[in-house]
């Protein structure tokens, strides 16, 4: 604005349009400078400039470049504007560089999704609370670019687990190497199933958690309640969307039956940072932040960061803070049903970081787990965070720590739910009939060039399980005529990734993922 003017630009400004072809800065820097001069000139002798500012303007360097309009966190300042009446100056928490080098990571980081996927993330400082970059989009002028989808709430996979075992280390019902039986079961009408359809026996909770198993999560939560679950995230500040058939009671929550914006679910992880105390996060300088209900006592939280310390990393990927051990990261990841979603939020003692990853309009990107699609991102963003002047605290005096299971005192070496919480089914009966398909196997690329049009049908295949069996393309199910056979066809309706799956009369199933090829 005019008044933030200095005397030098002023004078350039006025100068500037009496010719400005012949008195452009960056391309002639001389006739500039003196059609400069002359203005203040002009100025000092009317006894508008003093001496000294005059020699002051006179000294400085004519720009030699347009430089851009600044244009940084536009989802925030949006609704900062729109929260502020008249206007003003306000000054926020994001830190400048840190901004510029997350904002052009995740524009690095989208273009190579290939199927035109958005990106969000959200950098909290954990001892502050202050948040320190938002990104609401990767780009705001793509087509559905001026979505906040750090505040748009989606299923937030298996991201929500972490919380549901730190109530029940609270609860003291479990330890980290506490055996769990991962295998079927039924709570009523309600027979959750891992996310690659198999089951793993007798695992510690330290292994269900790092290797996001469903059955274990679910009957943790049946212990706890769901109800009481979902209002321990609620009271701590945050905003859950609940279907509008159920109000928080539903055991799905835990794997991704509710909604959640990247911004809260952020602000969760940071209060796991700190010991489990949740304090809500601020964006402007002048606001205070806001402490919220405990999640858990710091014993629990540190627990849970132990065991999310030892998650493995994709597979290949290469960072800094991995391979020199600069930064201890502890990390979750989540993928909602259909592969609609991709998150990964970590933390470090002194930043959390949340990505997600997906589509503006919720459509579904087949095969893309967050293991590979968000995970890798938020490992590079860690890599550009200010270093720590500490990375591995001290756990809390009243931690157990035991070399195995059988160190255990009895009642916590094992945990089983109670008569009436559920009915389990035995996992040998269960499993033994389940259907598996014969073809196409899993992992197979299927080249369809040179068929004749009429003969593209893919057979599908099966064996076992209780008929009437049921065929489901891309979480789409196909017509009854069709489907209700061990053994049909489906016609492809293009090239790309599949996922084919059969499901029994008994609610079995079995799934591959193929890639059909063409063209």
């Amino acid at each position: 604005e005019p008044k933030h003017l200095d005397p030098a630009e002023a004078a350039l400004l006025v100068a500037l349009p009496q010719s400005p072809e012949r008195r452009r800065p960056d391309l002639h820097a001389d006739h500039a400078a003196q059609a400069r001069e002359l203005v203040i000139g002009r100025l000092l002798k009317n006894g508008a400039m003093s001496p000294l500012q005059a020699s002051a303007a006179g000294g400085r360097i004519i720009p030699d470049r347009r430089i851009a309009m600044p244009f940084l966190a536009p989802h925030l300042t949006q609704s900062i504007d729109a929260a502020t009446p008249g206007g003003g100056v306000v000054k926020t928490t994001l830190k400048l560089d840190l901004q510029q080098a997350l904002e052009s990571l995740l524009a690095n980081e989208v273009r190579r999704t290939g199927d035109g996927a958005d990106m969000a993330l959200v950098a909290i400082d954990n001892r502050t609370h202050k948040v320190l970059t938002y990104v609401g989009s990767a780009d705001f002028f793509s087509k559905a670019g001026q979505n906040d989808l750090a505040r748009a709430r989606r299923s937030p996979g298996s991201t929500l687990k972490p919380f549901a075992y730190g109530m029940a280390f609270d609860d003291g019902f479990i330890h980290p190497e506490t055996l769990i039986d991962d295998e079927p079961m039924r709570f009523g009408d309600y027979a959750p199933r891992n996310f690659d359809r198999e089951f793993q026996g007798t695992v510690t909770i330290r292994q269900a958690l790092q290797q996001s198993l469903n059955l274990p999560a679910v009957a943790i939560v049946q212990r706890l309640g769901a109800e009481r679950f979902s209002a321990s995230l609620q009271n701590a500040g945050i905003t859950l969307a609940f279907p509008k058939d159920s109000a928080g009671g539903s055991l799905s929550v835990i794997l991704g039956g509710v909604g959640i914006s990247l911004y809260d679910l952020t602000a969760l992880y940071s209060g796991l940072a700190n010991g489990g105390q949740m304090t809500l996060p601020v964006y402007l300088a002048d606001q205070k932040s806001r402490a919220g209900m405990r999640l858990m006592n710091d014993t629990s939280a540190w627990y849970v960061t132990d065991i999310l310390r030892g998650a493995a990393p994709p597979a290949g990927f290469v960072s800094q803070n991995i391979t020199q051990g600069s930064r201890k990261i502890a990390f979750k990841t989540g993928t909602s049903y259909g592969f609609r979603d991709a998150w990964s939020v970590g933390y470090s003692p002194s930043y959390t970081i949340g990505v997600w990853v997906g589509h503006a309009d919720g459509t579904p990107r087949p095969g893309q787990l967050a293991r590979i699609a968000a995970l890798p991102t938020l490992l590079k963003a860690f890599d550009l965070m200010p270093p720590e002047d500490s990375f591995d605290p001290r756990p809390p005096g009243n931690v157990v720590a035991v070399a195995n299971n059988g160190q255990l005192p009895a009642k916590l070496r094992s945990f089983t739910l109670t008569p009436g919480e559920t009915a389990v089914s035995g996992y040998g009966a269960y499993a033994a009939n389940k259907p598996r398909i014969l073809y196409p196997p899993n992992g197979a690329t299927i080249d369809l060039r040179g068929r004749p049009e009429r003969a593209r049908d893919l057979v599908l295949k099966a064996e076992g399980g209780t008929l009437p069996l049921r065929w489901v393309v891309n979480d789409r199910p196909l017509p009854l005529m069709a489907a209700l056979k061990r053994n049909t066809f489906w016609t492809p309706d293009g090239d790309g990734f599949v996922r084919i799956a059969v499901i029994d009369a008994d609610g079995r199933s079995a799934a591959v993922q193929v890639r059909l090829q063409s063209n």
